[in-house]
């Protein structure tokens, strides 16, 4: 490797790592309100009717191989756009609960750290079902495991309604409806 190709590549290193030093200043800064505003409803029973086994074996049943691969690639598409969604949200989420970490009260304090671990580990888990997604889209015979991630999320949710109930009872949006429409 040649010395111009070797700085090259430490120059790109040094600027995803203070490009990523940078994004994590500006969102630290952000308030609850600011977080909110970033919410994108999820659809979960659309979600479940896109990953629902049931149905896939009905399109296979029903569908020539061709246009089974076809449909299967578009439902898939649809379905990673919602867990993207899901997965912005948990980190919004993480996000609003560690703003609720500084309170005195016990209850909100459990609560908001409850709620940071769970949206934590749903992003986890989301990116996982993102990376199983685009398999598919690329073998659509690809199966899967069932995917938790609506379940997961609609408890997340419920996490989030009741901190919000606790630790910003003033806020103006209905966390519910802006995580799940």
């Amino acid at each position: 490797m040649s010395v111009t190709t070797a700085a090259v590549w430490i120059f790109l290193v040094l600027s995803v790592l203070v490009a990523l030093l940078v994004s994590r200043a500006r969102a630290s800064k952000r308030t609850v309100a600011q977080l909110e505003a970033m919410l994108t409803p999820v659809d979960a029973s659309a979600l479940g009717n896109l990953l629902h086994e049931r149905e896939d074996a009905f399109l296979r049943a029903n569908l020539a191989p061709r246009a089974y691969r076809r449909i299967k690639r578009k439902r898939v598409r649809a379905a990673q756009g919602y867990v993207w969604n899901i997965s912005r949200n948990a980190l919004h989420l993480s996000r609003i609960a560690g703003l609720a970490l500084d309170s005195a009260d016990a209850e909100i304090h459990r609560t908001a750290q409850k709620l940071a671990h769970d949206a934590v580990e749903l992003r986890r888990y989301a990116i996982l079902t993102f990376l199983l997604l685009t398999v598919q889209v690329i073998y659509p015979d690809f199966q899967i495991e069932t995917l938790r991630v609506r379940e997961r999320y609609t408890g997340l949710a419920e996490s989030a309604s009741w901190l919000y109930r606790l630790r910003f009872p003033e806020s103006r949006i209905r966390i519910s409806a802006a995580l799940c429409g």
